[in-house]
């Protein structure tokens, strides 16, 4: 009977790993990992997990997915302990530099808050401090000495008495956190400076650290550093004692010139927003949806046709008057050029070669405009769509859509992503559970494609990097980075408004395009060598945003068609601003204030909508309408741009609304036609 079992072990296969495993390594298709987390989730299903089980989820280097499925699990067991391990996991990230990730931090936060205050307490202070030190102190010394002593500065280590102190530090800094009234809260906020203040002061301890170094470099670096940046209270005697003890004069003479922080609190409670109220106005009934007709008229077409008339009457003078002949020739051979510039930019259209806009790389934030999507395959699964950049919300979604099934994307930057709210807060889940609504028997799926900083440029490559998901509808909504990035690049001599026009205007080139690709590629150029020594004036930046404006309707109308050759219906949406920081009509194309975006902008969304026949909604009118003779504020937004939780909701309704009127579809209820009521 023994010998038959390895036999029995072999026919049975290997092991499946379990939940908390398969999360980590994202092992399944979609719809199993979350199962997975549905698992996990439920206290009934998996009663004898401890915090340690959950070890491979609190791993460094998990996929970003991995991390938010952890806290979904934390948040909805309501594991004071497991909540605080993810609470100290984000505030290493955030203490380290790495940045921080709304859709973990907010549900850490919406986590802890939910749970017994005693729990909270003896799980956040029996934690390892540790961790925090070494973030703290890896991330301040880098930002300390990287500058000084260049990018092979050492790293620092607190041992000892220093590193006794620190532990006392960060034991302090959270039981402030459970005293202050938004400690927590504001502890994971991106206006909160309490890990800031941490940081500060556990910094200040790698600073005696440094001062206590035998080298000469090291320890004038520690010196340096103080000058820089004032200690926190509890550390200037000490390193007083230090400096005056030091065997190196220039440190011993600066003991008595130690400064110190004006504010010794370790929180101080910076916030900015309030979004309790319940949102302003009564709700319009009127559509948003525009169809805009083209006012321009089509200059290529008229251009040839004007081309093709000239050369006629040139060939009936010709033939009529033979003396005049010679003339011609001349003309002729002047025009040759010219001629078959444009005989070649005909023949090239006609074959579907791509202009040099469309074939050179995005002008991009980042290193890969697209990197942010891509295929994975799961373990014996069909491949599916992730989405794993910092910058972008971390999805998963099946490649082949279900039977029936709605997929909307919505493409942007910042304010598609959501800057300071979790996922399901942002505009297009708001859009997607609006439309669920409307067709209860049909699934629909919303992928958030906003990505942070994001230029047009890069929106266009990420819509060419979605074709393989089928999506149904492409929401676009962007402009505002162009207006802000692209014209700061005049403050180079490589990007003046000249050279920006011939940019723009080779950039529509079929010829150009042909051309470019038998160039070797340019060296690229550091530093500051071809900065410009003077400021563009009021001239130069006007035709900047003309350009800008010209190129933005350029790559949106690029951008339709492209949505509609895989499939898809593409709509506009008009971009919203704070009339309180903007300026009064600003939303519906007034002059701004300030670096708002300007009436180009939105000029330019609905020229590109009118010129291709395509949808575009208007965002503007209804803030205005909804928002009655108190304007479009701060209610509405936490800062010139960027939504409120009312604004996301009032957008996602209207993008909502706006969907379900393009693609003709009868709603289940007579109210999905219009503005849905708030939650």
């Amino acid at each position: 009977m023994l010998l038959l079992l390895p036999l029995a072990l072999l026919l049975a296969g290997p092991a499946h790993a379990g939940p908390v495993e398969q999360l980590a390594e994202l092992e399944g298709s979609p719809a199993e990992l979350e199962a997975a987390v549905d698992q996990l989730s439920d206290r009934q299903l998996t009663p004898d997990l401890s915090p340690d089980d959950f070890a491979p989820l609190l791993a460094p280097d998990l996929p970003r997915w991995s991390e938010v499925a952890a806290a979904r699990v934390a948040v909805d067991r309501q594991d004071p302990e497991l909540l605080a391990l993810l609470f100290r996991r984000a505030a290493e990230g955030r203490l380290r530099g790495d940045g921080a990730d709304a859709d973990v931090d907010g549900r850490v936060v919406r986590g802890l808050l939910a749970t017994p205050p005693e729990s909270v307490r003896a799980a956040l202070l029996g934690l390892d401090p540790d961790p925090l030190i070494d973030a703290a102190v890896d991330g301040e010394s880098r930002a300390l000495l990287a500058p000084l002593l260049g990018p092979d500065a050492p790293g620092l280590r607190l041992e000892g008495p220093h590193r006794e102190t620190a532990a006392d530090l960060v034991r302090l800094w959270i039981d402030t956190l459970l005293t202050e009234p938004d400690g927590v809260a504001g502890c994971l906020t991106e206006n909160g400076d309490a890990l800031g203040q941490l940081r500060d002061a556990l910094g200040g301890l790698a600073v005696l650290a440094l001062l206590e170094q035998e080298d000469p470099q090291l320890a004038r670096a520690g010196l340096e550093a103080l000058r820089q940046k004032p200690l926190h209270p509890l550390l200037v005697p000490a390193a007083r004692e230090r400096l005056a003890a030091s065997a190196h004069a220039e440190l011993a003479a600066a003991a008595d010139g130690l400064t110190e922080q004006a504010e010794p609190t370790l929180l101080s409670g910076l916030h900015r927003r309030s979004d309790d109220r319940d949102p302003r106005g009564s709700a319009p009934s009127a559509s948003w949806l525009l169809h805009p007709e083209a006012t321009g008229s089509p200059t290529a077409a008229i251009g040839l046709a004007v081309a093709g008339a000239l050369a006629l009457a040139l060939l009936l003078v010709a033939g009529l008057r033979p003396s005049t002949r010679p003339v011609l020739f001349r003309v002729a051979a002047v025009a040759i050029a010219p001629a078959a510039l444009v005989l070649g930019e005909l023949a090239l259209s006609l074959v579907g070669a791509p202009t040099l806009d469309e074939q050179r790389r995005a002008l991009s934030l980042h290193a890969d405009p697209s990197a942010g999507f891509f295929q994975q395959m799961g373990t014996g699964q069909d491949p599916f769509l992730h989405v794993d950049q910092t910058w972008m919300r971390p999805q998963i979604s099946p490649l082949a859509p279900p039977d029936g099934a709605l997929r909307v994307a919505a493409l942007g930057g910042s304010s598609v992503y959501g800057t300071d709210w979790l996922a399901e807060d942002t505009w297009p889940a708001v859009a997607g559970r609006r439309l669920q609504a409307c067709l209860p028997d049909r699934e629909v799926e919303v992928l958030n494609g906003g990505a942070v900083g994001a230029l047009t440029g890069e929106v266009r490559a990420r819509l060419l990097a979605l074709e393989p998901w089928q999506p149904d509808v492409v929401l676009i909504y962007t402009g505002r980075n162009d207006f802000v990035f692209i014209p700061r690049l005049a403050m180079y001599e490589a990007f003046s408004p000249r050279l920006l026009e011939v940019r723009s205007r080779l950039g529509r080139s079929r010829v150009a395009a042909l051309v470019a690709g038998l160039l070797p590629e340019p060296e690229p150029v550091q530093g500051e060598a071809f900065r410009r020594a003077d400021e563009p004036g009021e001239q130069e930046w006007q035709r900047l945003r003309e350009l800008v404006a010209r190129d933005l309707e350029q790559r949106l109308r690029s951008m339709i068609r492209e949505a509609r050759e895989m499939g898809a219906v593409p709509i506009l949406v008009t971009q919203v601003q704070n009339e309180e920081i903007c300026g009064p009509g600003s939303v519906l194309g007034q002059d701004p204030w300030g670096d708002c975006f300007p009436p180009e902008a939105r000029g330019a969304i609905l020229a590109a909508a009118a010129a291709e026949r395509a949808a575009a909604i208007d965002a503007g009118r209804a803030f205005a309408q909804d928002a009655g003779l108190a304007g479009v504020g701060i209610h509405y937004f936490i800062d010139d741009i960027h939504p409120s939780l009312a604004g996301h909701e009032l957008l996602g309704e209207v993008a909502a609304a706006g969907t379900l009127e393009e693609l003709g579809l009868a709603p289940a209820r007579p109210d999905c036609g219009g503005l849905l009521p708030r939650r």
